[in-house]
């Protein structure tokens, strides 16, 4: 089973070149905008400021932060812009992944999978960490192989590898996790094979470890963290649901957000047809693990990428942390590499069913690629439109609620809880009111609520909106719009 070498260009060209489609210049989402508002800040000082501000997760994603900011100074801080620095880290990822194998035919798999997954499409249009992850997991996971497989290590590789580990805990303090489990991993095989690695890279990355764990652990004595959340069955089925890329060809996040994974039912057929195809993949994956010449180097990744995951899921459901498939990133390179060896499997038996299986495959991973990028369901919170909308409908002196992320407002520069702007408007910041509390707030002219869980959890804003009457003027990703009838 040989791959020409015009074949191997091509598929180098296209592994490359098709996910910057999943690019685009849609608004921002709260997430994404605290990422833009530290990005635009001018200095240094600023810049340190700003993030130091928060105390969400933004201050434990320090290597990110920095490098979102120095990328804005480069190419600017629009919402293209800030999703564009994620593809660099997508390039290493691809370069990793195609020497991850001993078989560089099953690297070219391993890099054709990792381009049509919906999973890597979603977070490459994402201002957040999750690609610069992927790319340093990718770089860690093929240090691994190439220990495990007995290949000659050079310096170099493992300056690699290290450079690869500060990246990824770096990049955010869930990464900590995975750097964790990967020196395991190599300080069990350097003293199985009896290696003598380089000091230089040893201290050097000893010496920046050690600074970025001081780091987080002042963040969590300063009360830094994510947002808490309900922990369930249903996070443990999303996280697989994620992983494997069947994102696009279900329901958009907001739709399960408010109606649970029932909100599938509607998308049982290209789902349904999506998960036999997935479990057939692993099914022939299983039958032939024996036979597998990489074997060992799956049982390696298997160690690095699981513990972590477990970690997560189980401590997630004691602590009320929401567990997502993007926490679970730097674990992308471990699925890809089982998906790699069950459809190379397939194809090798160059039967009929393998040949049906891996087209499907592909075929209906790039059907949910194109679904994240242009299915209606799958956009972000409109917080542009938001701002947009809401300053249309106000006039001159009159209030609005803003029932929504400040961060995105911040962004698209909207005065939220600040002095009235130019025109006399202002603009409230309203968060999950009890009925006593919503009393002292001025009425508004304008309401722009976003999600209601967060929003409005107690229910008192829509009561105050059905109570006085308010007109429903526009809907938006995310977002509803009222106004005070007149």
């Amino acid at each position: 089973m040989s791959t020409p070498r015009r074949v191997r260009i091509g598929i180098c060209i296209l592994a490359t070149a098709l996910p910057l489609l999943a690019i685009n210049q849609q608004s921002l989402w709260m997430d994404e905008a605290m990422t833009g508002n530290v990005a635009v800040q001018q200095t240094l000082r600023l810049f340190w400021q700003k993030l130091a501000s928060g105390k969400g997760s933004d201050i434990q994603m320090p290597l990110y932060m920095f490098y979102a900011w120095v990328w804005a100074r480069l190419f600017g801080a629009s919402e293209i812009s800030l999703r564009l620095a994620n593809y660099p880290w997508f390039l290493v990822g691809q370069a990793a992944g195609t020497l991850i194998w001993a078989d560089r035919r099953k690297g070219f798999l391993f890099v054709s999978i990792a381009a049509c997954s919906s999973f890597i499409w979603f977070y490459l249009n994402e201002a957040r960490p999750y690609i610069m992850q992927y790319g340093a997991a990718c770089v860690v996971v093929w240090f691994l192989s190439s220990l495990t497989r007995g290949d000659s290590v050079s310096t170099w590789k493992y300056w690699l590898f290290g450079i690869g580990i500060i990246v990824l805990a770096g990049s955010s303090m869930l990464g900590l996790l995975w750097v964790g489990t990967s020196l395991l991993v190599v300080g069990f095989l350097v003293l199985k094979k009896g290696l003598r690695p380089p000091l230089l890279p040893i201290l050097f990355c000893a010496l920046a470890l050690l600074v970025l764990c001081g780091y987080y652990f002042w963040t969590l004595s300063a009360g830094a963290g994510g947002t808490r959340g309900h922990q369930t069955m249903l996070n443990v089925l999303y996280v697989a649901y994620e992983l494997c890329g069947f994102t696009g060809l279900g329901p958009g996040r907001l739709d399960i957000r408010e109606h649970g994974m029932s909100s599938l039912r509607s998308y049982l057929l290209p789902t349904g047809a999506f998960a036999l195809v997935v479990f057939f993949i692993f099914l022939r994956l299983w039958k032939r693990a024996d036979r597998t010449a990489d074997k060992n180097a799956l049982v390696t990744t298997a160690i690095y990428a699981l513990p972590p995951v477990l970690f997560l899921l189980i401590v997630g459901a004691f602590i009320h942390f929401s567990v997502l498939g993007r926490h679970m990133m730097p674990a992308a390179p471990f699925v890809f590499m089982f998906l790699t060896a069950g459809i190379y499997a397939l194809i090798a038996d160059e039967t009929v069913a393998g040949r049906i299986l891996t087209t499907s495959f592909f075929l209906l991973s790039i059907v949910s690629c194109f679904g994240v990028r242009f299915f209606p369901w799958h956009m972000k919170d409109d917080y542009r439109g938001a701002v947009t909308a809401v300053s249309r409908l106000l006039v001159h002196d009159q209030l609005a609620w803003w029932c929504a992320s400040k961060e995105g407002a911040e962004y698209y520069r909207l005065p939220v809880d600040g002095p009235p702007d130019r025109d006399g408007r202002v603009f409230v910041y309203v968060r999950n009111p009890k009925a006593e509390e919503l009393r002292r707030f001025p009425m508004p002219a304008v309401v722009v609520l976003s999600k209601r869980d967060l929003y409005d959890a107690n229910g008192t804003v829509m009561a105050m909106l059905r109570e006085r009457e308010f007109t429903l003027r526009q809907t938006l990703p995310a977002f509803s719009i009222w106004e005070k009838r007149r």
